[in-house]
């Protein structure tokens, strides 16, 4: 099993709340964690910052697919970032705790 934290980010709290209670209830994700950023970025030609609320799902690589269609199909930004890191190591019992959140 191969374990991944997927982030993405949203305009605000709310949206990213109402992202995580989907994958919550659907065991898509065993944790979802919300922090507030500044984020500078070029959209359309020109140089834009913004509030944002990143959020990081915790969740295994065969689900990538499917949380990919779910932000998409919520998210009010027209290119959302959406991208995984595998965790290469981590604690044990943590680790078991994630597989048993998502069965």
């Amino acid at each position: 099993m191969k374990f991944i934290v997927i982030e993405t980010t949203y305009p605000n709290l709310q949206q990213a709340k109402n992202l995580a209670e989907i994958l919550l209830k659907n065991k898509f994700a065993a944790c979802v964690q919300f922090q507030k950023i500044e984020s500078t970025y070029v959209w359309e030609g020109k140089i834009e910052n913004s509030h944002e609320i990143l959020v990081s799902i915790k969740t295994i690589s065969s689900f990538f697919d499917e949380i990919e269609k779910i932000i998409k199909k919520h998210h009010s930004y027209e290119t959302p970032q959406i991208i995984a890191t595998v965790i290469n190591q981590g604690s044990k019992d943590y680790l078991e705790w994630v597989e048993k959140s998502l069965a």
